[in-house]
């Protein structure tokens, strides 16, 4: 093989591993178990991010007026102690790329 070949080959396979190590910049995505405007107070809701494209990493942050709790995964399972406005977070990551959602949502009594 010729120099300017074997330049050309390591060049290309170089291009591929960094494409690849950086990954496709993800899009948050979320789906609830119950219909986001008719969550109630003590009521077991999942927040399920298997929507979101090329994700490899989620976290989730809840902020709720008594508390903020945060998760490390692609699926939540959780219920809201008192009714109002509730912030939700979605932050998606795939290698240097990241991507995040945020909602609003109400808790009724």
């Amino acid at each position: 093989m010729k120099q300017g070949a074997s330049f050309f080959i390591a060049s290309v396979a170089l291009v591929i591993v960094l494409f690849n190590s950086c990954g496709l910049k993800p899009f948050p995505c979320y789906i609830t178990n119950v219909p986001m405007d008719s969550i109630h107070v003590n009521q077991e809701v999942s927040f399920d991010a298997t929507c979101s494209d090329s994700g490899k990493e989620f976290y989730w942050e809840f902020n709720t007026p008594s508390d903020t709790s945060t998760y490390i995964q692609k699926i939540v399972t959780r219920s809201f102690d008192s009714a109002g406005t509730v912030e939700i977070f979605l932050l998606v990551i795939n290698g240097g790329k990241q991507a995040s959602k945020k909602d609003y949502i109400t808790i009724l009594p």
